[in-house]
This record gives C-alpha cells, structure tokens and sequence, in this order.
C-alpha cells in the first residue's frame, strides 16, 4: 500500500488498526481513496471529516469478530451527524439502526442496547442510561407540531394473521437490584421540577376513549378493590382501583 495506490476498504481499517494517520487518505473520485503525504495529496481531510465521507460511499464488512470503534481520550466522544442541516423538508435523521430477522427462530432482535455501569469498588456521582435532549436555541423560530423526547410505537403492515404470545407495550420497566441502600427510593417513573419559567401542565395528558385508557362520562361501581402506590414530595399516597364501572 504505497503513495498514489487505490486503498481498498479492507486497507483503510488495515491502516486504521496500524494507527495510520487518517488524515493522510484524499478522495480522488466518488468510489476510490489515494494515499500520499504533502504535495501528492489532491485534498487533505481531517480525520472526523474523512470517516462522515467514508459512510456515505462504503459498507464496512467486519467477519469473524465485532466492530468496535472506540476513542483513545476518556473526555472524548463518538459523534455522529453533530451538524446542522439545511433542508427545508422532510426528516432530518441523524443516524438509524433498523436489524430484521430473515430467518425464523428463537432468536430476539435488539435495535440498540446502552449498558453504561461502574466497575466493582468504583463510585461515582450518577448513572444514566441514555438521554434524549430536544434543544430549542434562542427564542426564534415556531414549530406547528409536538415536541417528543421519547416516541414509542408499534407498528406493522395493516395484514393481521399473527400471535404474539408476551405483552405487547411501549414501555416495559424492569429491575433486579440486590439489597443496596436506596436512599431516595427506586421508581419506575420519577418526575422532577420544572427548571424553567414554565411549569409542568400535569403528568399526562389521556385520550378519553370510553374506557380503554380513560371514560370521564362514567361512573364506578361499589368500593374500591385495589390501589397504585405514588408518591408526592415526600407523603406517600394511593389512588384507588374499581372493580367495575358504568360506561356512559
């Protein structure tokens, strides 16, 4: 692999495991890289600009083992799409992942997984699994729809003809902790103060469906059989559960 050689891909992560300098490869047409140093070079990149080209022209085909694609400094980032976008319309994404099963199994299909954690005998401050930031800049600029952290769906191709023996849901939470000390206590959903000038409208906002999420025309029938357990501030309270109800 010398000056004025076609890379292939295979070379570049090659070159890559061998801490080449990313910068020293120049796009010389839309499908081929060049390796040169100085004045050979027709364009010289720097390395974050070269891998954002690189994924719009390759398919990296990693065999016998995983991908991994790490960063040598501990304040350091893998960052994706940090820019801004131009267009007008349509969706901007910033990345996707989108696996399918192909062949029928026993197999589960994960679109992601985040496992942030601490090392045994290392403390620290918090852990956090993933946050979604939706970032409004500056007081200009009107949006006509919704903002959404976290949209969950579940959807299919309108064909019926399927069994889906678990629960179907958008949210499943789950926990299995050992007997540490929980001082603040573990919820499943704990909602904190409003650190701006605006404050919250409520905790959520339901269709009224006539019963199968919520009925504000109906009336319930004898005494209460069961109740939630919630908390607010610090007083502990429970919102009762009927057996039965009157739809309007």
């Amino acid at each position: 692999m010398g000056t004025g050689a076609n890379v292939a891909t295979d070379d570049i992560i090659t070159a890559a495991k061998m801490n080449l300098k990313l910068e020293d490869y120049a796009l010389i047409d839309d499908e081929e890289l060049i390796l040169g140093t100085g004045s050979d070079l027709k364009a010289k990149f720097d390395a974050a600009k070269i891998l954002l080209t690189l994924a719009s022209q390759f398919s990296f085909v990693v065999t016998g083992g995983h991908f991994a694609l790490d960063t040598l400094e501990d304040d350091k980032q893998v960052r994706l799409n940090c820019r801004d976008y131009a267009q007008t319309s349509g969706d901007s994404i910033g990345f996707q992942s989108r696996p399918r099963a192909s062949v029928s199994g026993t197999q589960t299909v994960y679109g992601g997984q985040f496992a942030p954690g601490y090392n045994d005998g290392i403390g620290g401050n918090s852990l956090v699994g993933l946050v979604a930031d939706c970032y409004l800049k500056g007081s200009g600029g009107n949006l006509s729809g919704d903002i959404r952290a976290f949209q969950g769906q579940i959807t299919d191709e309108n064909s019926p003809g399927r069994i889906i023996s678990g629960v179907s849901c958008i949210l499943d939470a789950w926990q299995q902790l050992a007997a540490h000390t929980f001082t603040g206590g573990v919820y499943v959903l704990n909602v904190r103060a409003a650190g701006g000038a605006t404050p919250w409208s409520g905790l959520m906002k339901l269709i009224d469906d006539g019963g199968n999420i919520a009925d504000l025309a109906s009336a319930v029938t004898g005494n209460p059989t069961g109740v939630i357990k919630i908390k607010v501030g610090d007083t502990e309270g429970y919102i009762p559960m009927y057996v039965g109800y009157t739809p309007a």
